[in-house]
């Protein structure tokens, strides 16, 4: 038997005002993905979910954090390169360390 999978705006009638993560009384909606992630001006079909505001905020820390990855990754690719070759060689020159 095939589960069916649900579309925000199904999920959203199904929930009947209650947060998507923990089912209690939704008081806020939360953007997917995240205003966070995206550049202004925002894109005006952004998906959004209802939710608590303490689920809301308690992703914050996870958002920014993986903002902070990306811009590591994405836009210091040089500075990530070297520090990881100078790991490298440290790592060769003293493998018991």
């Amino acid at each position: 038997m095939h589960q069916k999978i649900y579309t925000f705006n199904e999920m959203e009638i199904n929930l009947n005002g209650r947060c998507i993560f923990c089912c209690k009384s939704a008081s806020t909606k939360d953007h997917i993905p995240s205003k966070s992630l995206l550049e202004k001006p925002y894109p005006n079909n952004l998906l959004t979910v209802s939710s608590c505001k303490k689920c809301n905020e308690a992703f914050s820390p996870d958002e920014e954090y993986l903002l902070n990855v990306l811009v590591e990754i994405f836009l210091n690719p040089i500075l990530l390169a070297k520090k990881n070759m100078e790991t490298f060689i440290e790592h060769v020159s003293d493998p018991l360390n």
